[in-house]
């Protein structure tokens, strides 16, 4: 069963998804946790499924920085963006950028994980273990 919370930020919607799969998160009490998302943006007309994409209308790609923070605001976790691929959502083309950040500290009452200018979303520790999902348009 997935859940879906969705918090508007300008033009962004940010989701929070369950994945319940195991694997997806691991967790040790000296290394932290491993924080895994995406970002999706509109494809171009002419993509195709599984192909690389980029994003040719911003500056949205695999040098984009990802920064988590915690409630104070200290760096907590950092990684970026992973070449985009072209997802088939039906009636939508998306192109998702992964990222993967290891060693995010447990016991932080929030986090917020920002994606370059692209926006942020501030997130309780009790849901950092779910695949965050960003959608941009």
């Amino acid at each position: 069963m997935h859940r879906r919370l969705i918090f508007p930020i300008t033009a962004i919607g940010i989701v929070l998804l369950s994945s319940g799969c195991a694997g997806t998160q691991s967790e040790s009490e000296s290394d932290g946790i491993t924080v895994n998302g995406t970002l999706d943006i509109s494809a171009t007309k002419g993509d195709a499924e599984g192909e690389i994409c980029v994003d040719r209308e911003s500056e949205v790609g695999p040098t984009m920085q990802v920064i988590i923070t915690n409630a104070t605001g200290d760096t907590v976790g950092a990684t970026s963006l992973k070449e985009g691929i072209v997802i088939d959502y039906g009636s939508l083309l998306a192109c998702q950028f992964a990222w993967s950040a290891d060693n995010v500290p447990v016991g932080e009452k929030f986090y917020e994980v920002t994606v370059g200018d692209v926006g942020s979303v501030t997130i309780p520790e009790d849901e950092i273990s779910e695949t965050v999902t960003m959608s941009l348009g």
